[in-house]
C-alpha cells in the first residue's frame, strides 16, 4: 500500500481529520498524545506508518488493498464476494454455511425481516463510509451474512434491556457494537484462514483486538444507536419486533 498524494485523500479525511488519524493511510503529521493518550496507553497506542507491522500492514490489504495484495473476490452488485481459502476445509465452510442459512429461514418473518433490512441497509452505508474513508467503495458478504445472523443479538437483546430509556440505549451503544465487531471478525476470521476480510482497522493508531475494533470510531457509533432508537420506536422496522 503506498501513501496517498494530497489531491487523493479521501473526503472524509478532509472533513474529519482528527477521526481519521492514520499515520499509515496518509501523511498526516502525528498528532500529539492527549490526557487519554498518556492515561491508557493501552487504549491509544500512537503508530506510525515506519512502525507498523508487516501483521498489520497485511490485514488491511486483505481488505483494501488491490488485485496483487487483496484476498481474490468477485463483485456481486455492490457487494464483494470473497473466495474460500483452498486448504481442503471447504466441506467443513459450506456444511457450516448451509446450517447457519437453514437456522435463519427457520425464525419467524420479523426476524428474518428485520435482520435482512438491517443488513442491506448497512452494506449501503459502509459503502459510502469507505469511500469516504479509504478512497474507494467497500463491503462485503462476508459481513453481510454474519450482521444477517449477529443483528437479533445487537437489536433484540440490546434494546429488550434499555430500548426504554434513549440516553443508555445510545451511550451505550458503541460498546455494543465493538462486541459486534469481536464476535463476527473471529468468525469471519475462522473461514479465512485467521484474516477478517471484511474490515479492518489495524492502521489506526487506536484499533484494538488485531484491527477488529477502533476507539475512535465510537463517536459514529453514537450516531448509529440514535438511529436505531428511532427506527426501533417510531417506524415499521420496529413495529416486526411483535412478529419475532
Amino acid at each position: 500500500m503506498t501513501e496517498r498524494g494530497p489531491g487523493s485523500v479521501p473526503v472524509l479525511h478532509h472533513v474529519f481529520p482528527r477521526a481519521f488519524a492514520s499515520d499509515y493511510l496518509m501523511p498526516l503529521p502525528q498528532l500529539p498524545k492527549g490526557f487519554l493518550a498518556r492515561a491508557v496507553p493501552v487504549l491509544f497506542p500512537m503508530q506510525s506508518a515506519n512502525r507498523l507491522s508487516e501483521d498489520s500492514r497485511r490485514r488491511v490489504l486483505v481488505c483494501y488493498g488491490g488485485k496483487k495484495d487483496a484476498w481474490p473476490s468477485v463483485k456481486v452488485l455492490h457487494v464483494t464476494v470473497h473466495y474460500f481459502p483452498r486448504d481442503g476445509y471447504n466441506v467443513v465452510r459450506y456444511f457450516a454455511c448451509a446450517i447457519l442459512l437453514a437456522a435463519w429461514l427457520q425464525a419467524p418473518f420479523g426476524v428474518r425481516a428485520r435482520t435482512l433490512a438491517a443488513a442491506v441497509i448497512y452494506s449501503f452505508i459502509e459503502l459510502s463510509f469507505t469511500f469516504g474513508e479509504r478512497g474507494r467503495p467497500y463491503t462485503s458478504a462476508a459481513q453481510f451474512v454474519a450482521n444477517l445472523i449477529y443483528t437479533p443479538v445487537l437489536l433484540d437483546v440490546y434494546g429488550a434491556r434499555l430500548l426504554s430509556s434513549p440516553l443508555w440505549y445510545i451511550a451505550l451503544f458503541p460498546i455494543n457494537i465493538w462486541i459486534l465487531e469481536i464476535i463476527e471478525g473471529l468468525a469471519i476470521m475462522t473461514f479465512y484462514q485467521g484474516f477478517n476480510v471484511a474490515w479492518a482497522y489495524a492502521d489506526y493508531s487506536d484499533s484494538l483486538c488485531r484491527g477488529l475494533i477502533r476507539i475512535g470510531h465510537a463517536w459514529w457509533w453514537f450516531g448509529l444507536g440514535a438511529v436505531c432508537w428511532v427506527l426501533e420506536t417510531h417506524t415499521k422496522f420496529g413495529e416486526l419486533r411483535g412478529s419475532v
